[in-house]
């Protein structure tokens, strides 16, 4: 009897091992359902993340790529203004140096006609300039500008003018 009890109590300690093996094996795959649904989840979301990162840095390279034709196209337009305006410049400066040369050597011919000094018969170098320079209806402010001389102009400007080139 004794070893039947002894069966029975090892059966009855089986069946219970079993039941319980059988809740802990079933509450195991119940959380490892859970944590794989878990996993998956974060898994999805992190993919998302990565998805909306790889979107974000591809725009940004795209911006960069923009931004950076656009200042090489900029730079190109700033070379080339640079150009154009030093061509300017020079283009003024030579102007501005031949304009003052004609302007120094009417002076010096104003001064020669004022002191007397050009003879009646002594052809003018540039008649057409002084011919230009006569027909102009305001000769007289225009000789005083230039020379820088006011109220020094003795008479009338025109018929100085004239009777130097007679």
């Amino acid at each position: 009897m004794e070893f039947e009890q002894k069966m029975a109590k090892i059966n009855e300690d089986k069946i219970l091992f079993n039941s319980q093996k059988d809740r802990e094996l079933k509450d195991f795959e119940e959380w490892k359902k859970e944590e794989t649904a878990k996993i998956t989840k974060a898994r999805r979301k992190s993919d998302k993340n990565v998805i909306d990162l790889n979107c974000t840095v591809k725009k940004l390279k795209e911006d960069n790529d923009a931004l950076r034709v656009e200042i090489n196209k900029m730079a190109l337009e700033h070379k080339d203004k640079e150009i154009k305006f030093k061509a300017q410049i020079d283009r003024s400066k030579k102007s501005i140096e031949t304009l003052s040369s004609k302007n120094a050597e009417l002076e010096k011919g104003m001064q020669m006609l004022r002191s007397g000094e050009v003879a009646q018969d002594m052809p003018l170098r540039r008649p057409n300039e002084v011919n230009r320079l006569i027909r102009n209806p305001d000769f007289n402010n225009v000789v005083e500008n230039n020379l820088n001389v006011k109220g020094n102009v003795k008479g009338n400007g025109k018929e100085m003018a004239k009777e130097v080139a007679k």
